[in-house]
């Protein structure tokens, strides 16, 4: 009995000893296979990093030239316009008359010689006056002939007209005897355009 058992036991033994190595060539195999199989699949990560890299790259040169396209389109764009400024206001330097140009809130915001002129000797008449002002300041400076007419009431009919959408033309006696015909145009953005013209001869 006891032989009997005792080769029952080792063949036990045996069989499991043979489970086990059964095992372990598995799992050497599965491993075998994954780290066959794992420079494989870095490669093809690599390969798709490296074309997404090159992809960016490309677009980022791509934006980058259309950036310097339009730089320098902007660049050729100012600089024609500043040409074209400078053409007009020699242009409009030529004038005979007085030409002033007021914003929107009614503040001179350019003028040629011919109407800055007219206000030489009067300092705070100059870019940036609001026309309200220039109007009181005119009166003040005793500038203008009223005609028997009161200064205030001169200044409250010049400032209707100038909220006028098409102020009518007026004719203005300078106390030095100068008749000047005034023409106001607005513009769409509500700016407007003054022109002096002196009409004395």
């Amino acid at each position: 009995m006891t032989g009997h058992s005792t080769r029952y036991e080792k063949n036990l033994k045996l069989l499991r000893e043979h489970r086990v190595r059964l095992a372990v060539e598995r799992r050497l195999k599965s491993s075998r296979h994954l780290s066959g199989t794992a420079p494989v699949a870095h490669k093809l990560c690599a390969y798709e990093l490296r074309d997404k890299i090159a992809q960016q790259r490309a677009e980022m040169h791509s934006v980058r030239n259309k950036n310097k396209r339009i730089k320098s389109d902007l660049t050729l764009a100012h600089h024609k316009t500043e040409i074209a400024e400078r053409r007009l206001w020699q242009s409009i330097e030529t004038i005979q008359g007085g030409f002033a140009f007021f914003d929107p809130n009614g503040s001179l915001i350019s003028e040629n010689r011919a109407y800055s002129s007219i206000f030489a000797n009067y300092p705070e008449i100059k870019l940036g006056v609001e026309y309200e002002r220039l109007l009181v300041l005119v009166t003040a400076l005793k500038l203008i002939e009223f005609e028997g007419g009161r200064p205030d009431d001169w200044v409250k009919m010049m400032l209707e007209r100038w909220h006028q959408s098409e102020p009518e033309l007026i004719v203005l006696r300078f106390c030095n005897d100068t008749y000047i015909n005034l023409i106001d145009t607005r513009g769409k953005s509500e700016d407007m355009v003054s022109l002096a013209l002196d009409i004395t001869a």
